[in-house]
C-alpha cells in the first residue's frame, strides 16, 4: 500500500502507467492486495525505473519467493534480464504489485501479453519490441510532431508515463455474461446466433487490445454493428469499442482460415497478373469461393478489383457474367406482390442446370423493378448451354394481389369518353401529369410550327432520317468516338413535341427527347465529366444553373466590395429569362466557354477527367489510370462537344431539323 500511495502523490510517476488497472480494479470491487489470488503483477522500485511485468496462477508471495530463489541461484535460463538486474541492484530495492485479478488463465496470459506489448518493460525479454536504434534520422515534421505530441498547452514537457491510455485494456461483456479482454473469443461465440438479431455488448472502453485489431478486423471485419438506423461494418468501428458503452452487434460472421489464404492469393495476383492464369484452371466452386473471399479486403477498390478479375474468368471460361444482377421486369400495377416475385424467380434459377454454388450466389442478387417490359417470358440466365426459367401460369398467380370488384358501371363511361374525344389531341400539362387537355390538331400543329418548325434556332433539312443518321455516324467514326462508348445500331433521333404551360395555354414548352439516339452512351459520359468540371472550378471563376439560389448573396458581396473601392459607385443591371439566355447561346460563344474550363483544369496540371464507368462521380487525377473509371482527355471533350453541336437533329412530326442556335434541346451536355 505504501507504493500506491507514493504513485497517487507523484513520487513514483513511472508506476502512474499501471494506476488505471487499479482503477478498473476497484471499480469491480476486486482490488483486495492482500487476498492470495491468481494475478497479473508488476515488480516495481521507487529508485529504479526498470520495472518487470508477469502473470501467475498461485498466490504472489509464492511467486515472489520463487523469484528470490532463482537470484540467489543464478542458474536459471528464463527471465535472465530481470534476476542479472535482482542480483545487481538488491531484491530488497524491489517489491511485487498485483495490478489485475482473474481465475482464467487465458484471461491471464492475455493481460500480461497485452501490458508487456504496450509498455516493452525493461526486465522483460520476451515480447517486446525491439530496441534496435534506427540509422535514418528523422524527418523534420515526424522532429516536430513528437515535439507538439510530448508538449503540454502550458508549454512544459509532458512527464514520462504521465498517460494512462495504453494501459486501459479493451474489456467485453455481454449482457448477462462475465467480463473479458478476448475480443476474438467472445466474438466468436456470437457466431451461433440467429441472424438479424441484435447483440447486445457493454465496453468498458480502453486505449489498447489484447487481440490485435488487426487480426479481429481480418476475422470479423464482415460483422454489422448498429449505428442509428443503420449498420456499419465492424472493421470500421474501432473506435466504438474503445468508448464505454453499450454495442448493438448483428450478424456476427467470422472469416475462415480458407476464406484468409484465398486472399493472400489474391493479393499476389494483385502484385503479379501472370498468376491470374491459374485460376483458369479452377472449377466453379473454387472460383466462388475466391468471389467470397474478394469480400475480406478492407479497401472498396479492392474489393472491386478482386470481384472483377474471378468474374473476367468466370466470363471467358464458363461465358458466365456473376457480377450482373438478375432484375425481373414486369409491368407496373399495385396488384403485384414484389416478395412473391422475388421468390419466384429464386425458385426458377435454382431449377436451371447450373452450378448449385452459382444458384446460391445469384439468387441472393434477385431485384424486382418496376419498368414496362413483356414480362416474365424474357427472364433468362445469362450463360452458355443455359435455358430460360419458364413459370407456369398457377405460380404467377400467386404474384397477383386480387380485389373485388364492384358493379359502377364506369366502363360504359371511359368507352363513351373515348368516341367523343377521338379525332382530338389530348395532351398532359406542363408539370401536371393528372391534368389532360384537350384541343384542336390544328391549334397543336400551329403550337408546333411556331415551336419548331417557324423557329429561327432551327433549320429543316432535306435529307431523310437514314441519311442523318449515316453521315453522324461517320463523323462519330472520325472522332473517334467509339473510344468513349459504342454507336448504338438500332438508335433513332428523338421525336420533338410540345406540352402547353400550366398558367398559360396558348405558350408551348419544347420536348426533344433523345434517349433514341444513336450516341446517347457517349452523352452521358461527356455530360458526367462537363459537369464535374463546372462543379470542381471556384465559385468566384464562374457561374451556373446550379449557383442561382446563391446569387443573392454574391450581390451582396459585390455590393461591398463595390462600397469599399467607390462610396458613390452605382450598377445597373437588367434580368433576363434565364432559360432564355440559355437556349439562344451562340454555338460559338458555347466552344468559348468549354475551351475556358478546359484551360483552367490544364493550368492545374491535368489532362482529363476520370469518368466512373457505373453510376455517377467523376476524378481529377495526375495518374495513368483509376481503378473504377475511365479516362477522357480535355481533347476529346472538346471533338465531342464540337460534334454535338454540328449533329444536333430532331424529328418534329415527318420534318428533319437542325438546331443552329442554343445549347442542344433534350441533350445530356446541357447544364444542369
Amino acid at each position: 500500500m505504501i507504493y500506491g500511495e507514493l504513485i497517487l502523490a507523484g513520487e513514483l510517476r513511472w508506476g502512474e502507467k499501471y494506476l488505471e488497472l487499479w482503477k478498473q480494479e476497484a471499480f469491480f470491487g476486486r482490488l483486495d492486495l492482500r487476498s492470495p489470488r491468481s494475478c497479473v503483477y508488476v515488480v516495481i522500485s521507487p529508485w529504479y525505473k526498470q520495472t518487470y511485468v508477469g502473470m501467475t496462477e498461485r498466490t504472489l508471495a509464492e511467486r515472489w519467493l520463487e523469484h528470490l530463489k532463482c537470484v540467489r541461484s543464478g542458474d536459471s535460463k528464463r527471465s535472465r534480464n530481470l534476476y542479472n538486474w535482482l542480483g545487481k541492484v538488491g531484491v530488497h530495492s524491489y517489491v511485487a504489485v498485483s495490478v489485475y485479478f482473474s481465475s482464467d488463465r487465458r484471461e491471464l496470459e492475455a493481460v500480461e501479453r497485452t501490458l508487456i506489448r504496450a509498455w516493452s518493460p525493461s526486465l522483460n525479454s520476451k515480447g517486446v519490441k525491439r530496441r534496435s536504434r534506427k540509422r535514418r534520422r528523422r524527418g523534420k515534421k515526424e522532429r516536430r510532431r513528437d515535439v507538439e505530441r510530448n508538449t503540454t498547452e502550458n508549454g512544459k514537457k509532458k512527464i514520462e508515463g504521465g498517460t494512462c491510455e495504453k494501459s486501459t485494456i479493451i474489456a467485453l461483456r455481454r449482457e448477462g455474461g462475465e467480463r473479458t479482454v478476448r475480443v476474438i473469443d467472445l466474438l466468436r461465440s456470437l457466431t451461433k446466433a440467429p441472424r438479424e438479431v441484435g447483440i447486445r455488448i457493454w465496453t468498458y472502453g480502453g486505449g489498447s487490445s489484447a487481440d490485435n485489431w488487426r487480426v479481429v478486423r481480418r476475422t470479423f471485419g464482415e460483422s454489422r454493428v448498429c449505428v442509428g438506423k443503420h449498420t456499419r461494418s465492424l472493421r470500421k468501428c474501432k473506435r466504438f469499442f474503445e468508448v464505454k458503452g453499450w454495442i448493438t452487434l448483428r450478424d456476427v460472421t467470422e472469416a475462415m482460415p480458407k476464406a484468409l489464404k484465398l486472399k493472400q492469393n489474391l493479393v499476389s495476383i494483385f502484385k503479379d497478373k501472370r498468376k491470374a492464369q491459374r485460376l483458369y484452371n479452377k472449377s466453379q466452386d473454387e472460383l466462388v469461393e475466391y468471389y467470397a473471399a474478394a469480400k475480406l479486403f478492407s479497401e472498396k477498390r479492392s474489393r472491386t478489383r478482386g470481384r472483377r478479375i474471378i468474374s473476367d474468368v468466370f466470363r471467358r471460361s464458363f461465358g458466365m457474367n456473376v457480377r450482373g444482377r438478375i432484375v425481373v421486369k414486369v409491368e407496373f400495377d399495385d396488384r403485384i406482390k414484389k416478395n412473391e416475385v422475388v421468390n419466384l424467380t429464386r425458385r426458377g434459377i435454382g431449377e436451371l442446370p447450373i452450378n448449385n454454388a452459382i444458384v446460391k450466389m445469384e439468387g441472393l442478387s434477385a431485384r424486382l423493378s418496376k419498368e414496362v417490359a413483356d414480362g416474365f417470358s424474357d427472364l433468362s440466365w445469362s450463360g452458355r448451354n443455359v435455358g430460360k426459367a419458364e413459370f407456369t401460369r398457377e405460380e404467377v398467380d400467386v404474384c397477383i394481389r386480387a380485389y373485388a370488384i364492384g358493379d359502377s358501371g364506369d366502363a360504359y363511361v371511359v368507352r363513351q369518353l373515348h368516341e367523343d374525344l377521338r379525332g382530338l389531341v389530348c395532351c398532359p400539362l406542363d408539370r401536371n401529369p393528372g391534368d389532360t387537355l384537350v384541343m384542336c390538331p390544328a391549334v397543336y400543329a400551329e403550337g408546333m410550327k411556331m415551336t419548331f418548325t417557324c423557329n429561327e434556332g432551327y433549320v429543316t433539312r432535306k435529307e431523310m432520317e437514314e441519311d442523318i443518321i449515316g453521315l453522324t455516324h461517320a463523323a462519330y467514326k472520325g472522332g473517334n468516338f467509339e473510344q468513349i462508348a459504342l454507336w448504338k445500331k438500332d438508335g433513332k433521333l428523338g421525336r420533338a413535341y410540345t406540352l402547353p404551360k400550366h398558367k398559360d395555354t396558348a405558350k408551348y414548352r419544347p420536348i426533344c427527347p433523345t434517349f433514341r439516339e444513336p450516341s446517347n452512351a457517349a452523352c452521358k459520359k461527356i455530360a458526367r465529366a462537363l459537369n464535374g468540371m463546372l462543379f470542381s472550378i471556384p465559385e468566384s471563376k464562374h457561374f451556373n444553373l446550379k449557383f442561382v439560389s446563391e446569387l443573392c448573396g454574391r450581390l451582396i458581396g459585390i455590393n461591398q466590395s463595390m462600397r469599399r473601392v467607390c462610396r458613390n459607385a452605382q450598377i445597373l443591371s437588367s434580368s433576363y429569362d434565364i432559360k432564355d439566355m440559355f437556349s439562344r447561346l451562340p454555338h460559338a460563344t458555347i466552344i468559348r466557354v468549354v475551351d475556358w474550363c478546359i484551360w483552367w483544369f490544364e493550368s492545374k496540371g491535368f489532362q482529363g477527367v476520370f469518368v466512373r464507368q457505373r453510376g455517377k462521380g467523376t476524378s481529377f487525377s495526375r495518374q495513368d489510370s483509376v481503378d473504377g473509371y475511365q479516362f477522357v482527355s480535355f481533347e476529346m471533350i472538346r471533338n465531342f462537344v464540337n460534334f454535338e453541336l454540328e449533329g444536333c437533329f430532331t424529328m418534329a412530326g415527318k420534318i428533319v431539323l437542325q438546331q443552329v442556335i442554343g445549347i442542344p434541346m433534350g441533350s445530356r451536355p446541357v447544364p444542369r
